[in-house]
């Protein structure tokens, strides 16, 4: 099974889009890492990679 390496960032985010992210509760790093996932993996599919 495939596990990336993590590593620690600072993002800065508006406002909005964290407390979107905040409102379902813990684990909403993760859901913002799996958000910006699905789009990397968007646009690789569009650049034919």
């Amino acid at each position: 099974m495939y596990k990336p390496v993590k590593r620690p960032v600072t993002l800065r985010l508006d406002a909005d889009v964290l407390a979107w992210f905040q409102r379902s509760g813990q684990g909403y790093q993760t859901r913002i890492n799996q958000a910006l996932r699905k789009a990397m993996s968007e646009e690789r599919k569009k650049a034919g990679e």
